[in-house]
């Protein structure tokens, strides 16, 4: 894949909507966490997943995570514990720049935040963008809005993906292109999960596809994702014994940017 900045592409910026900007990191895991996940391979997928994302829930103060796991991972992304309670702040004043629990609506406040909260220079920290292209992007809206209150439990709120492309923006320029993930959001519980994650039978998948991933596990072509999403879905109501239409899997665009604000 080549590395180079696609300003002019086969895939056009303009064609897609923002689902927003995420500030990524690999981490460790024991490999039989993850047997078959290649440790290149990037994924926007809450379980399974060998990256983990700033912030996430164990930045927040209302979120009940052992002191031991937040020091671990605040350590791993260089952010000070002493800046917690300053930080658990803002991310938590959901608003138009951040959308808990990882989601930065502009480019401009994911890196600032870098600035004030992530000082140190780690090679392995990504500022990833994330979108959708124009055709499939009102359906994802209209399938992941806010679910309706359940008895006995908190409202939960639509996905950060869903709330910044109700904004329809496009991406910011000078990108690199990664290629594309095929993803299922779950709205009950606001996550996304990779056919990986969801334990699919992935090789037979792409293969009936004829889809070769590239270095980073992603597709290159919009076209191959979107046959792919279709596929899944099929797949999915086949293994759950659910209509197609509520097994909603879209093509994600990801690109990868400057990571020095």
């Amino acid at each position: 894949m080549s590395n180079r900045l696609h300003s002019q592409s086969e895939i056009i910026l303009k064609d897609y909507y923002c689902g927003g900007y995420l500030i990524s990191k690999t981490k460790q895991l024991p490999q039989e966490f993850c047997p078959q996940h290649n440790e290149n391979f990037l994924s926007l997928a809450d379980d399974h997943n060998l990256r983990f994302y700033f912030p996430d829930q164990w930045l927040f103060m209302w979120v009940h995570t052992a002191t031991s796991e937040i020091e671990d991972t605040a350590m791993l992304f260089g952010f000070d514990l002493k800046n917690r309670p300053h930080a658990s702040e803002l991310f938590s004043d959901e608003g138009k720049d951040f959308y808990p629990f990882r989601v930065f609506s502009s480019l401009r406040f994911a890196k600032k935040c870098i600035r004030k909260y992530l000082v140190n220079k780690d090679p392995e920290r990504k500022v990833l963008g994330i979108a959708l292209h124009k055709d499939v992007a009102d359906h994802f809206i209209t399938m992941t809005k806010q679910p309706s209150p359940q008895p006995g439990h908190s409202s939960i709120a639509a996905s950060g993906a869903h709330q910044v492309l109700l904004q329809k923006n496009p991406l910011e320029n000078n990108v690199k292109i990664l290629g594309f993930e095929i993803l299922h959001c779950d709205t009950l519980i606001n996550c996304f999960n990779s056919l990986f994650s969801l334990h699919f039978n992935v090789d037979s998948i792409y293969a009936a596809q004829n889809i070769k991933l590239n270095e980073l596990g992603l597709i290159d072509s919009y076209e191959q994702a979107i046959g792919c999403t279709k596929f899944a879905q099929q797949y999915h109501s086949k293994m759950n014994s659910e209509p197609p239409q509520f097994c909603q899997w879209f093509p994600w665009l990801i690109v990868e940017y400057e990571c020095q604000p």
